[in-house]
């Protein structure tokens, strides 16, 4: 009885030590960190993007808003509107990508609610990279797009914004304030 319960102590102790070697210790610059910079490998870009507040949970954002079609893509971020401790309310700025089909007919939908109005957005650096692709073989200060009312996406608080669909792709970018 004794032995039986000193060896299962033992084995305990045995397999702490080896699931305490199994974790990586931060900063090192072993293969498994995904979250450690490696010379010739570039960072987890995710981990970058949960650091700046960036998120792609679906879950969360219906939460906040409505979504008309399910996306392929999605990225957003929500944060104080406002410059220089002017705070002025909430702002979602979310960055999706739908099929063909439903993009097409998020236009044609968004279109009913408003003309399309020929714009030009900036390109935040945590957008999906085609976006940052396309905003430097352009030379332009961001990407071009059609905005539209984003009445669809409405739901309190975020009642004020605009869709705009990036020209000639499946890509929507979301600006939402609060009202």
């Amino acid at each position: 009885m004794l032995r039986a319960r000193t060896l299962g102590i033992l084995a305990l102790f045995a397999l702490l030590q080896l699931l305490g070697g199994c974790g990586g210790t931060a900063g090192t610059n072993s293969g498994g960190n995904a979250n450690t910079s490696v010379p010739g490998r570039p960072a987890n870009p995710s981990a970058k993007r949960e650091a700046d507040g960036v998120k792609d949970s679906l879950e969360e954002l219906e939460a906040l808003i409505t979504l008309p079609f399910q996306p392929e893509d999605l990225v957003w971020k929500e944060f104080v509107a406002g410059t220089n401790g002017n705070v002025r309310g909430r702002r979602l700025l979310a960055v999706f990508q739908f099929s063909p089909n439903d993009a097409k007919e998020l236009i044609d939908r968004s279109a009913k609610l408003g003309a399309g109005s020929p714009a030009q957005i900036p390109v935040e650096k945590w957008f999906p990279a085609e976006l940052i692709a396309q905003s430097e073989m352009s030379g332009d200060e961001g990407i071009a797009v059609t905005s539209y009312p984003a009445d669809e996406f409405y739901r309190d608080p975020f009642l004020k914004g605009t869709l705009s669909n990036v020209d000639k792709t499946d890509f929507f970018v979301l600006d939402l304030f609060v009202k």
